[in-house]
């Protein structure tokens, strides 16, 4: 497979490059910038090592993700069936987003739940109450074969009038 790297290299900008005319300092000539500086590269991607299926190794990519059961719709559900919005967060008015990750098993059970981007101590422990007391997801598969796959899941917290 033949890629072809592109890098563009702008070298000066219009401001750098005013020069007088003729010695009259109020009238400036600008010259514009010469051309991006394009070097095409062309060579083979040499693949990466394949998958084991059979490992412990987590997948961040597999071939079929893994699923709620029931989908979408049937998660969303359970967030809004279960979730109990913290007191402290009521009072103080805390709303937005949870950003979650975690580890769905071969058996579609969930661990590792971990928050790379947090929003208020109090509804970070919800979000993550919420992901723990889940059923057992679909697992994801590479190959047909179930792997243990990561997930990324975002969970908003608003508050309604």
């Amino acid at each position: 497979m033949k890629i072809a790297l592109v890098t563009l290299t702008l070298l000066t900008s219009f401001g750098l490059n005013a020069q007088t005319e003729g010695g009259n300092p109020e009238r400036k000539v600008v010259t514009p910038p010469p051309p991006p500086r394009i070097i095409v590269v062309e060579g083979e991607i040499p693949p990466g090592p394949p998958f084991d299926p059979t490992s412990e190794e987590i997948c961040d990519f597999p071939d079929i993700e893994s699923e709620f059961p029931g989908g979408a719709m049937a998660m969303r559900k359970f967030i809004q069936e279960n979730v109990q919005y913290p007191e402290y967060s009521l009072k103080h008015n805390e709303q937005g987003r949870v950003y979650l990750s975690f580890v769905v098993e071969k058996d579609g059970s969930i661990s590792g739940i971990d928050i790379p981007r947090s929003l208020t101590p109090s509804l970070d422990q919800e979000a993550i109450r919420l992901v723990a007391s889940m059923p057992k997801w679909i697992p994801g598969t590479v190959q047909g074969i179930p792997v243990r796959s990561r997930c990324r899941l975002p969970i908003t917290f608003t508050l309604t009038d």
